[in-house]
């Protein structure tokens, strides 16, 4: 993932989740107390590591990492274009309908000040993990 992915992207600040290094400036989980009203603060979830989904793997980033991920992967630096285009075309259920779901990524399409946007993300739904988009 170094060599392919964060290196090309520029994500100097992704790393793979370890459970037996300390990461600095490390996020914690937490959970809105008392149904999301935030006058009661978070509350804390007890410690965890992912290093354990070794098949999805685990990796901890950063907010401008995620946007140069999306970068990357929409301006041809890690996928060509037709890759991308594949990936980012819906699939088809028996009955010839569309679904909103390519190879790997959500997509929608909505209206923005009278436009038709077209969004384009992941979310690995670990833990409510966070969601790479990208809008074309």
């Amino acid at each position: 993932m170094q060599a392919l992915v964060f290196t090309p992207a520029h994500m100097d600040d992704t790393l793979g989740e370890s459970s037996t290094k300390a990461i600095p400036h490390r996020s914690s989980f937490y959970f809105p107390r008392f149904a999301a009203d935030t006058k009661y603060g978070p509350d804390p979830m007890r410690e965890l590591h992912l290093s354990c989904y070794a098949g999805a793997n685990a990796f901890l980033s950063t907010p401008a990492d995620l946007v140069r991920f999306g970068q990357a992967v929409m301006q041809g630096t890690l996928l060509t274009p037709a890759t991308r285009a594949r990936l980012h075309t819906p699939q088809r259920l028996r009955n010839g309908s569309d679904t909103e779901y390519g190879l790997g990524w959500d997509l929608a399409t909505f209206n923005v000040n009278g436009r038709q946007v077209r969004a384009i993300g992941h979310n690995g739904n670990m833990l409510g993990g966070p969601v790479v988009a990208a809008f074309i």
